[in-house]
């Protein structure tokens, strides 16, 4: 028997006399079916990418030996013609049923072909290239009777709006679940149900009245913690009472800040990584502390990628479109008239930084608060002292006919660029209802005269599509890498037509240096698990120690003192 044999048009067998614990598990991870010394590959339900790195690991010289060039070339002639056979039975008898106003992207087409096969999917495209539409379109094609649809309380009314308003979906059959009750809309003929995180648990017995056949979960690294009460946790339940039903997981940051981020996923899906969270830290992480419990950093990813690779289809935007470029550009400013409060809270932190490395351990907590509440202030002031530079990048902009985006993390800078700008800008942070931020959107396409949208990291940079701009300021640098990408992708998705820009503004001397390079090399890392980019491993607690003892020799500096950073230790 040959250790690879296809036996119908659909499915691929490998054979082995022995296999070892360790490839009989990573099989399972791909949700390869097992008849003793048999495993069976479905190819309708394995992606290529996964079934050829199942091959190469488990099977190395049949597929890396320089003698096995003509068999792997007829392997692989085989497999396409049945990848390619199976993807046009899906647009035959699947896609033809869609009827939408425009066509989807092969890139979607391509990935629904093997979701519609499997019960249980992680939906990775980066920002912008359709994750909404293409989730939606599992429960329209296969005619599902109801599908449950768990986001932000921000991006709601957005799936309604998109949905029935660009993709022709009937209004009647939705249902949003509002907190004000006044705003929620009931559907005549109930298909699909919109409902926040934070509200599940309130209306678990209206979403499990009857049958579910699709649960979506949108953003879903907002449950990557899976001890959660108020998010996971009510989730986890209304998974587990309908065990037959779809589940497709939404993120294009399914890593936001560290490698166990995924574990959630893995458990609320029955994935095989997610039977153990010890196992999975072991495996994949880095730890320090006493206990083992501070992820420092990640290791093994190339086996976590393989193991995740019939699970999470993962697009990046130059595989998929022909999108104009990113066009990245950094500011540098002078603080200016802030300088004088900026040097006084870089003393307040180096002094709670000494406190820090002089407390015992029972005091390092509050110590700890402390340094990072100075963290803080640094950031908000670097950010407040750029407002009138940035305002004057807006009216230059402005003045070449060309609309501006600017983010932030803090109030006071976005409401002082606010005030300069008044009935000529929107601004959406966490204080604006979820019904009213599509208002705000509007106004900023259509009016003439709306300048520039202002929006807060956290409350502006999901789920809104800006392509009627091409520029993005950043007042000042989030602590994760999501926090950095996702803005910008409001501007540079499906629909831009011109190159977009973005402008990194950065306060000279400032924590704005600092936070840049840490937040670059932390995002170098998970690249490294999610799209393959980079070998290596980032460890997270030496980045932000670098940070601290830059700071802190940025005070020695000024006050012209000896360094003492041999005799720091580790924030923890």
């Amino acid at each position: 028997m040959n250790n690879i044999e296809i036996i119908d048009r659909y499915t691929v067998r490998f054979y082995k006399h022995l296999w070892t614990v360790d490839e009989v598990e990573i099989a399972e991870c791909l949700w390869l079916r097992r008849d003793q010394n048999l495993f069976y590959a479905d190819i309708r339900k394995v992606e290529p990418y996964a079934l050829h790195s199942f091959m190469v690991k488990i099977f190395p010289k049949a597929m890396t030996s320089p003698g096995m060039i003509q068999y792997r070339t007829q392997l692989g002639k085989h497999l396409r013609k049945m990848y390619n056979d199976s993807y046009g039975e899906f647009i035959d008898n699947y896609y033809s049923k869609t009827n939408y106003p425009k066509e989807l992207y092969v890139h979607q087409k391509r990935s629904l072909s093997y979701m519609l096969h499997k019960q249980y999917n992680l939906l990775s495209f980066e920002q912008g290239l359709g994750k909404t539409i293409t989730a939606a379109t599992i429960s329209k094609v296969l005619s599902i009777p109801r599908t449950i649809i768990i986001c932000p309380s921000l991006v709601k009314w957005n799936w309604f709006h998109d949905m029935t308003g660009d993709w022709g979906f009937n209004e009647l059959y939705w249902t949003i679940i509002d907190a004000n009750k006044s705003k929620s809309i009931y559907a005549f003929r109930e298909r699909f149900v919109v409902i926040n995180y934070e509200m599940v648990q309130k209306h678990l017995k209206y979403l499990t009245k009857d049958e579910v056949g699709h649960i979506i979960i949108d953003e879903c690294h907002m449950i990557k913690n899976h001890k959660t009460k108020t998010r996971y946790k009510p989730i986890d339940e209304l998974v587990k009472a309908f065990p037959k039903a779809r589940v497709t997981l939404l993120s294009g940051t399914p890593v936001t800040n560290r490698v166990n981020d995924l574990f959630s996923y893995c458990k609320l899906t029955k994935h095989p990584l997610g039977k153990n969270f010890t196992k999975f830290k072991d495996r994949y992480t880095i730890t320090s502390g006493m206990r083992g419990n501070k992820v420092i950093g990640s290791k093994n990813l190339d086996d976590l990628r393989l193991r995740m690779s019939n699970f999470m289809i993962r697009k990046k935007t130059e595989e998929c479109l022909d999108l104009p470029k990113l066009i990245i550009n950094k500011y540098y400013f002078e603080v200016g008239e802030f300088k004088q409060e900026y040097d006084q809270a870089l003393e307040e932190f180096y002094n709670s930084k000494k406190r820090y490395d002089l407390a015992s351990a029972s005091e390092k907590g509050k110590a700890s608060i402390e340094m990072k509440a100075n963290i803080h202030t640094l950031n908000r002031l670097a950010a407040t002292a750029k407002v009138s530079h940035i305002s004057g990048l807006v009216d230059k902009l402005w003045n070449e006919g060309r609309k501006a985006i600017v983010f932030a993390g803090y109030k006071a800078p976005l409401h002082e660029l606010q005030q300069i700008y008044g009935d000529k800008c929107v601004m959406i942070d966490g204080s604006v209802p979820a019904h009213k931020r599509q208002q705000m959107i509007d106004k900023f396409k259509t009016d003439p005269n709306c300048h520039v949208f202002i929006g807060n990291f956290r409350a502006a940079g999901i789920g809104i599509n800006l392509v009627n701009a091409k520029d993005v300021i950043f007042m000042n640098f989030p602590f994760t890498p999501d926090l950095l990408e996702q803005p910008y992708k409001r501007a540079h998705r499906i629909g831009q037509t011109e190159n977009v820009n973005v402008y990194y503004t950065i306060g000279k001397d400032t924590i704005d240096e600092h936070i840049f390079e840490m937040i670059v090399n932390k995002t170098q890392d998970i690249n490294n698990l999610v799209d393959k980019d980079r070998k290596g491993v980032v460890h997270y607690n030496a980045l932000g120690n670098m940070m601290f003892s830059k700071l802190v020799q940025d005070y020695e500096k000024k006050a012209g003192l000896q360094s003492t950073q041999s005799g720091f230790v580790s924030v923890k």
